[in-house]
């Protein structure tokens, strides 16, 4: 979903200043990965073929689309701004260290 959003906001035809909000590091670390981006839109058939038309062999990667239109969005993590969700980013984090730590 969250490249979705990062797609859709970034192809939207608009003089306008794009943002896109999210919590915590893991989006850009999703963003800057290395996934198959016909992988992750596998579920989504229509933004498959919406991506395909529009750029049919160019990037393979969502890092490589990212990095494409990265300037044309403006990321911003709102536990820069809101205190709240620093305590809850770290407490999803805990838990996603402990799950890795159980195998």
């Amino acid at each position: 979903q969250f490249f979705k959003d990062f797609y859709t906001l970034a192809e939207y035809p608009t003089t306008k200043k794009r943002y896109l909000y999210f919590i915590g590091p893991a989006p850009i670390k999703f963003l800057n990965g290395r996934r198959d981006l016909r992988s992750i839109m596998s579920k989504n058939v229509t933004l498959w073929n919406e991506f395909q038309a529009k750029y049919p062999s160019q990037f393979k990667t969502v890092r490589e689309y990212y990095t494409y239109r990265a300037k044309d969005v403006h990321m911003v993590d709102l536990v820069n701004y809101v205190p709240l969700f620093q305590e809850y980013n770290t407490l999803i984090t805990q838990d996603l260290i402990h799950e890795e730590q159980q195998g």
